[in-house]
């Protein structure tokens, strides 16, 4: 707790702390001893990242974040440029997620 806390702006408490690392009583765990998470298993579909989602899950309400799933899809986002038009015509249509970084800096001349 203290050093997640030492590290954010959304710290968390004691009772957090013991379910993210799954050292709450009666906790339950997985085969390779990581927290298990409530919840159904088409949302958090890789065990892996258990912890990071019991994290999320920890934080969310004080973020203002409501997660859709326990990891990433393949669904689209839309994104918006706004600004004069040389710099936000790039945006213009589909791209792919790693794309989006690259334009960015592309626009703001990184």
């Amino acid at each position: 707790m203290n050093s997640f806390n030492s590290s954010v702006r959304f710290p968390i408490n004691l009772h957090q702390a013991r379910r993210i690392i799954g050292d709450e009583p009666g906790a339950c765990r997985d085969v390779a001893g990581t927290a298990r998470i409530g919840g159904f298993d088409e949302f958090y579909t890789n065990s892996l990242d258990a912890q990071c989602a019991l994290i999320a899950r920890a934080i969310a309400g004080r973020q203002g974040v409501v997660w859709g799933s326990g990891t990433h899809t393949s669904t689209p986002v839309l994104v918006v440029a706004y600004g004069p038009h040389e710099l936000t015509r790039a945006f213009r249509g589909v791209h792919h997620t790693t794309d989006i970084h690259r334009l960015i800096n592309e626009a703001m001349d990184w």
